[in-house]
């Protein structure tokens, strides 16, 4: 029974743990999806400096206009809104983004996905984008990698007519795996 309560225990704490992003963007902030939380994420790495940040700051963010910081301010200006951030907060491991992908051989490097893979695409997109690496829809002359899933569409003929280096599913995970 102790064994039991253990993972049980285990269990609820793996849920307590998100990523600085996912906070940010599951607050409901008017005007701050997941694309903006992923920039503010960025940004300020953790929680602690996301939290404390002032106007000015928030200013210097590219991607981040006005309408987006009077949001961020009208929210936070609420007391009962600072609070439940706060006291949510406490309650939650919220991971720091990483910051020392710019020291990876990959670093800006873009990365294009194609075709059905067996992991889910947010799941490959989160780890390369962990390395530096940018995820584009589209392939273009700048793409370094194309990913190719079952049933690929035309974006691996485009790929080999620009000669960009291609990437089996099987070659991917191992190409992951080195570079973790």
């Amino acid at each position: 029974m102790k064994n039991h309560i253990s993972n049980l225990l285990d269990s609820i704490n793996n849920r307590k743990t998100i990523t600085l992003e996912k906070f940010i963007s599951s607050l409901g902030i008017r005007f701050v999806g997941p694309h903006i939380a992923k920039l503010l994420a960025k940004h300020y790495g953790s929680y602690e400096n996301w939290y404390s940040a002032d106007e000015e700051k928030l200013m210097s963010i590219i991607g981040v206009g006005e309408k987006i910081i009077d949001s961020l301010i009208s929210f936070f200006s609420e007391k009962d809104n600072a609070e439940m951030v706060s006291d949510l907060a406490s309650q939650l491991k919220i991971e720091s983004v990483s910051t020392n992908t710019s020291s990876s051989p990959f670093s800006g490097k873009i990365m294009v996905f194609t075709g059905t893979l067996s992991m889910e695409r947010k799941e490959a997109q989160a780890k390369v984008e962990s390395l530096g690496i940018k995820v584009s829809s589209s392939v273009s002359k700048n793409t370094a990698f194309l990913v190719v899933g079952e049933k690929p569409g035309s974006k691996l003929e485009k790929a080999k007519k620009l000669g960009i280096k291609i990437l089996t599913e099987e070659k991917f995970v191992a190409f992951l795996q080195k570079s973790i």
